[in-house]
């Protein structure tokens, strides 16, 4: 058994093995980048299959729409783990001798003498110790490794941190990996559209899409969104962002704990939120009066920019009109008519801008559809009165909930510091002895030369040679 299992650790931790799989995680991602993501029965991904019959099959079978979840890339990923673990521990051990190596090395006791060494060079008659070790230490020098003086010796070592680089860098991979598949457990985003001057809590129901892992919970943290600002032609920097909304994140009580513009590079962030504002579009808010003039309820209806519509604009949901008893009496589109410019609707908030609403019955029949100013209002189903109040923007954030993203940054940070550590710095010792135990003064040396280290043991036994002409024997 143990020789199967230490096999499959050669194997698993092998180059070619990484290799492979690392290509296959590569080709598997930049594949992903060209097919819609999502449900292939429904929108963008069942449109490019109706593009695409010859492959779809395929791309379907292979789980190609959903990508990063599908089990042959989940077991890849897999393996690769497994195998960083491995590599680690490996790198660890490595690095747990070596290091010791380089703490007992400089240490008196161990200094190497006729008896134990690894080499020894005979002093020629009448060279005496300080002179011999002089002579040693201008050849090391001259191979570009600098000793220092203890007692009757020379000793060049590492830090003992030195060989940590590696083993560091792969449990900080492994570290990486396991926050990237703890974040898409506890990870949720999702879609908020917020017409400017609304407060919206950070609560289910206020977004329109939300994803969320299985671990994700929602906290009773009170936090609430306001856009207090929509800037159409927003400058920072000297460089126009175009449309910028300005948010506030407010607290249970409604204190301002943040407030910034939110534009492409310049998310807002608080605790482990993250918010960002890819889209916007116009909103129409809209007031409901009874037969009494009584308000009796206010609404900001979301429109976004569309080409194809009749007047330019599409509300992303209805607003439904209930009787006293709570049922269903009318639906309420409204649209704001764009102006056309060279057959296309120009994207913006025309001056003064009316809204169009149309109410439908519960079936589909249209009851009211009339071009309404600001201000002014139109009978709708049910004996109430609906006005236009405003006609303004609205901003579509995009909010993000994982609090695993300082730590995925933190272990990136620690794996780059440890890659310098690994690919810039020397993993030796060369200890170098005057032994007075013989006629003749001899240079017993011991050294281990491991990493980046641009000489060998012929060379540095060659070069000492030559300086004090003798020669020397080494012990294998």
């Amino acid at each position: 058994m143990s020789v199967v299992f230490r096999r499959a650790v050669r194997f698993l931790t092998s180059a070619v093995f990484v290799s492979v799989i690392l290509g296959f995680i590569g080709v598997w991602s930049i594949v992903a980048t060209m097919v819609p993501q999502g449900d292939p029965t429904m929108g963008s991904a069942l449109a490019w299959a109706e593009a695409n019959p010859g492959i779809a099959p395929l791309v379907d079978a292979v789980g190609l729409h959903g990508a990063f979840d599908a089990p042959v890339f989940l077991v890849a990923v897999g393996l690769l783990a497994v195998s960083t673990v491995l590599c680690s521990w490996q790198r660890t051990r490595v690095a747990t001798k070596r290091s010791r190596a380089l703490r007992e090395a400089v240490k008196p006791e161990n200094l190497p003498t006729r008896v134990e060494h690894d080499i020894l060079i005979d002093c020629p008659e009448g060279v005496d110790a300080p002179a011999a070790l002089s002579a040693a230490e201008q050849a090391l020098r001259e191979l570009g490794i600098k000793t220092k003086r203890v007692d009757d010796a020379l000793v060049a070592t590492s830090s003992p941190l030195a060989p940590w680089g590696s083993p560091v860098f792969h449990w900080a991979l492994v570290g990486f990996m396991a926050f990237v598949v703890i974040g898409g457990l506890v990870r949720g985003d999702g879609l908020i559209g917020i017409a400017l001057g609304q407060v919206k809590p950070n609560v289910p129901a206020s977004y329109g899409r939300f994803d969320a892992g299985p671990w994700h919970s929602w906290d009773d943290d009170g936090l609430s969104f306001r856009l207090d600002d929509f800037e159409p032609r927003f400058t920072a920097g000297g460089i126009d962002r175009g449309p910028v909304p300005t948010l506030s994140v407010l607290d249970a009580e409604g204190n301002v704990l943040k407030t910034q513009p939110v534009y492409p590079n310049k998310m807002l962030h608080i605790g482990a939120l993250k918010v960002s504002a890819p889209a916007y579009g116009l909103s129409v808010t809209l007031s409901l009066v009874d037969e009494n003039g009584t308000e009796v309820g206010r609404a900001a209806q979301l429109l976004d920019f569309e080409q194809s519509a009749p007047d330019g604009t599409v509300p992303l949901e209805p607003l439904v009109i209930t009787d006293d008893a709570g049922a269903s009496i009318a639906l309420v589109h409204a649209t704001v008519p764009l102006i056309a410019e060279g057959g296309r609707f120009v994207e913006w908030l025309p001056k003064d801008a009316p809204a169009r609403i149309v109410a439908e019955s519960t079936d589909g029949e249209v009851l009211v559809d009339e071009l309404v100013e600001q201000g002014d209002a139109v009978d709708v189903p049910g004996g109430f009165q609906l006005s236009v109040v405003d006609v303004g923007w609205y901003s579509r954030l995009s909010v993000v909930d994982d609090w695993t993203v300082p730590f995925v940054y933190a272990w990136m940070i620690l794996a780059a510091i440890a890659l310098s550590v690994t690919t810039f710095t020397r993993q030796m010792y060369v200890v170098v002895a005057a032994d007075r135990g013989s006629e003749r003064v001899s240079l017993a040396m011991r050294m281990r030369l491991w990493r980046h280290v641009s000489t060998t043991r012929g060379e540095i036994t060659e070069a000492i040679g030559r300086a004090l002409d003798a020669e020397g024997d080494e012990v294998a």
